[in-house]
């Protein structure tokens, strides 16, 4: 019997996986000693050269202690006086037609590639020096989680460069066509339609990028475009500007982990990213972004809106106001709907769905029309299903459900006694820390009492979860906490 011939090694990607497994610091070395064929060792050389510049980044960021933090936190802050903020008339092979939309740190262009191939697409020009290596090394980051992520749902990279001022930019793929929400507002879908048809889309380009180690941590309906493909609604993902690494292979690379919190919009982050006591963020702080264009799209309006430019005015405004419910936007709204954006939405992580996986579960169960997780049916509605197909059996269900409603109602009572009482003791430890916010001598005294009220809406809000009465204590009590970081510009 012959000995089987070993096949040679094809598939570059493996091979390259294996290899910085294996041999992370040196890979290179590793690679020659595989003695693998053409074309799959000039494959997997540019692959390894790849990871090798990436390593110098990371150490490079390293080596600035946290650098690329601080300026991410300045271009947060505002763009710098000499900005320059000029729109070329080309860039290398590009020619620029118009701009798309403009911010302060950087435009988005459209242009036209003349060669080697005949198109449209996006240019994200940054307003924002490339000689700076905190700059360049951002960039260069978000180009690579950008190039990693390659998925129906997510807007494609082409290329990347420098123009001759110097100021970094991405080519992208130009999706033709505009945010979800103006799209949805013009389209007037109902809302299984639009959860069906653009929201399931948005999810699973989200999911996609946590299954690669990537979070978003921008999600808002401006971050999503919609074009129309064969005559059905496809959404794309974009701006993966300040993403950070959540775990996996890339976390490795992109060292992305220690960038500021609380960068990104306002209007659309969690509770979490503005708590720099709160633990590392993972997957429930896009799972809240998701919840956040949910709500707007099926609500039909904004989910928060800020009349002043103020941050400590918009941070206290984020800390005591919850979001509203998707049926006080819109009262026709579903009660499954409603139920799974509150949960998606929840002020606490751990209240919240914990992957996106779970949230699109949740959903695909609303348009099955099965049970949501988020929302138990009340006896009434499910004695009404049974009734509907079984007159008997609901006729006894109905009798069963008489006495089951006296004694929840029972119990109901008996639980609201003990939840009034936290609360009037919660209202009273508040009103106190307020009268002696700014007494001095009082600090201790003052913290004792925050840490009471934020004890009481704790256990209110597990006692009855969903209560706006509660919430509003419970937020009250969070932004007295945070108060003094705010006095003293601890953002």
């Amino acid at each position: 019997m012959t000995e089987p011939i070993e096949q040679p090694r094809t598939d570059a990607q493996t091979i390259f996986f294996e290899l910085i497994e294996a041999s992370p610091d040196e890979p290179m070395a590793a690679l020659e000693a595989l003695g693998l064929e053409e074309p799959v060792r000039a494959r997997v050389g540019s692959m390894v050269a790849a990871y090798l510049r990436t390593r110098r980044l990371e150490r490079e960021l390293i080596a600035t202690d946290g650098a690329i933090a601080r300026a991410i936190a300045e271009v947060g802050e505002g763009p710098a006086a000499d900005t320059d903020r000029t729109i070329p008339e080309s860039l290398r092979g590009y020619r620029i037609e118009r701009a798309l939309g403009e911010g302060p740190n950087a435009a988005v262009l459209l242009a036209h590639q003349e060669t080697p191939i005949e198109r449209s697409v996006a240019i994200k020009l940054l307003f924002a020096d490339a000689t700076d290596p905190r700059v360049s090394a951002r960039a260069e980051l978000e180009r690579q989680i950008l190039a990693s992520l390659e998925h129906p749902n997510i807007a494609r990279i082409y290329d990347f460069g420098i123009d001759g001022r110097p100021r970094p930019y991405l080519i992208m793929e130009h999706v033709r066509g505009g945010s979800v929400d103006a799209w949805c507002a013009d389209h007037r879908l109902d809302e299984r339609e639009l959860v069906r048809k653009v929201f399931l889309g948005i999810a699973a380009a989200v999911r996609f990028a946590h299954a690669h180690g990537v979070l978003h941590c921008d999600l808002k309906c401006a971050n999503v475009l919609v074009q129309v493909v064969d005559g059905e609604p496809h959404a794309k993902v974009i701006d993966f500007g300040i993403a950070r690494a959540m775990g996996g292979l890339l976390a490795k690379r992109a060292g992305l982990a220690e960038l500021p919190r609380a960068i990104g919009t306002l209007a659309s982050l969690s509770p979490e990213a503005l708590d720099p006591a709160a633990p590392q963020l993972d997957a429930r702080t896009d799972v809240f972004g998701l919840g956040i264009i949910l709500l707007e799209l099926a609500g039909g309006r904004p989910a928060r809106r800020f009349d002043s430019g103020n941050l400590a005015t918009a941070l206290r405004a984020i800390s005591e106001k919850p979001l509203p419910r998707l049926r006080e936007l819109r009262p026709s709204a579903s009660a499954d709907l409603d139920a799974v954006v509150a949960r998606a939405t929840a002020p606490r992580p751990d209240d919240r769905y914990q992957t996106v996986a779970a949230l699109v579960e949740d959903l695909e169960n609303y348009l099955a029309g099965r049970e949501v997780t988020a929302r138990r049916r009340s006896i009434a509605e499910r004695a009404a299903r049974i009734a509907h197909r079984r007159w008997r059996i609901g006729l006894v269900v109905a009798l069963v459900m008489v006495s089951a409603v006296a004694w929840a109602r029972l119990e109901a009572a008996r639980g609201r006694v003990r939840v009034e009482a936290i609360m009037a003791d919660t209202r009273s430890a508040l009103e106190a820390a307020r009268v002696i916010r700014n007494a001095a001598g009082r600090s201790g005294e003052r913290d004792a009492l925050v840490a009471r009220a934020l004890d009481g809406s704790r256990a209110a809000e597990l006692l009855e979860p969903g209560s706006i009465e509660v919430m509003e204590l419970r937020a009250g009590a969070v932004g007295e906490a945070i108060l003094p970081r705010l006095a003293r510009g601890d953002h």
